[in-house]
């Protein structure tokens, strides 16, 4: 997922940034923005929350 990984980085976060912020796994986010994994809306909207953006926006 492209627009995760710009979001996360116009943060200036590192992919283990995020997870701490989040409790969403490393790996797992790794593999979702490799397009390896969807995340789960739940997922989603933790990742959203945590980079101060929207769902629509990561999923555009």
């Amino acid at each position: 997922m492209k627009k995760l990984k710009q979001a996360r980085e116009s943060k200036n976060l590192t992919q283990s940034e995020l997870a701490s912020r989040t409790g969403i796994s490393q790996q797992h986010i790794s593999m979702i923005e490799n397009g390896e994994r969807i995340g789960s809306v739940e997922t989603l909207r933790e990742l959203a929350k945590a980079l101060d953006t929207s769902v629509d926006q990561l999923l555009s």
